[in-house]
This record gives C-alpha cells, sequence and structure tokens, in this order.
C-alpha cells in the first residue's frame, strides 16, 4: 500500500507569512531611505522634479496613444511620492502585526 504525504499546508502558509513580513520590511527600509534623501535641500529639489517629469499633478490624458505613455510616467511618480510617505504606516503596521502575534494562544498557531 502507498503512503501518501499529507501537504504541509501550515508550513507552507507560515513560509508565506514569513516572506511577506520580510518584503514588508524591505519596503519599510526602503521608504525610509526615500524619506531621509528626500527630506534634504537638495533631495526636495530633485523631488520636485521628479514630480513634474512624471505629470504627477497634471492631467495625463491626451485623446492618443501618449495617454498610456503619460499614464505610465504618471504611475512612476505616483509610487515615489507613496515611498517617501509610506514610512510611517508600515512602521505603524508591522509592529501592530507583531503585537497581534503576540497576543495569539500558543495553542491556535499549532
Amino acid at each position: 500500500m502507498v503512503e501518501h504525504k499529507r501537504p504541509d499546508i501550515l508550513g507552507t502558509r507560515r513560509k508565506k507569512e514569513q516572506e511577506s513580513k520580510e518584503n514588508k520590511r524591505a519596503r519599510l527600509v526602503m521608504s525610509q531611505i526615500f524619506k531621509e534623501v528626500f527630506s534634504t535641500k537638495n533631495g526636495k529639489v530633485v523631488f520636485n522634479e521628479l514630480m513634474e517629469m512624471c505629470m504627477v499633478f497634471q492631467t495625463t490624458m491626451t485623446g492618443n496613444s501618449y495617454t498610456y505613455f503619460n499614464e505610465g510616467r504618471r504611475s512612476i511618480g505616483l509610487e515615489v511620492m507613496m515611498m517617501r510617505e509610506q514610512g510611517w504606516e508600515q512602521e505603524v503596521l508591522l509592529r501592530r502585526e507583531e503585537a497581534l502575534k503576540n497576543l495569539t494562544p500558543k495553542n491556535e498557531e499549532e
């Protein structure tokens, strides 16, 4: 008789949760770097120039295929802006997750 090994669903889920946590931490670190760089005098000049180049505060609709190109530029600008502003939000969320995990009874984790 062939024995079938059951998949380790909990182990797989824990691995994905750990990877997700590591990604969040990496994004937090990168966000803090963005904030640090763009808070300097020259960083503010560069940030404002990037926002202009990426058309963040302008309309991107042209009525032709350039709209898609402009929306791509704007998307990058918005991502840079979010990275600069996101540090505190991510830090609060990570600390909240860790606090909730510490409150979870041990028998529920298994």
